[in-house]
């Protein structure tokens, strides 16, 4: 049996939530450390709430130290590629922006 522990609630629309769900996936294994399923989200209130098992939490936030933050090089490595993909995602935004996309 899971541990539910509430995350986080805030306004979602079905599209955030669903990248909410994906950002903890496997899709992401090669920049998150540690990956999981275990994810739930219920309504509260006009938000929605986020559900996670509290172990799952505590291995994420042991790896995401261990990969990242452990040591000073870790986190330069961090920082370069958190600008590096922060960077290339304003690209690929201007450059939709521009298209027409209607006609």
């Amino acid at each position: 049996m899971l541990d539910w522990t509430k995350f986080y609630s805030r306004e979602y629309d079905v599209q955030y939530t669903s990248l909410a769900l994906r950002a903890l996936s496997d899709e992401v294994k090669n920049f998150v450390p540690y990956t999981f399923y275990n994810q739930l989200f219920a309504p509260d209130n006009k938000n929605e709430a986020c559900f996670i098992s509290a172990s799952d939490w505590t291995k994420l936030t042991v790896a995401i130290h261990s990969r990242y933050t452990s040591t000073l090089a870790n986190l330069g490595n961090f920082q370069s590629t958190f600008v590096k993909l922060g960077e290339e995602y304003v690209r690929i935004a201007r450059s939709i922006a521009s298209e027409n996309l209607i006609g």
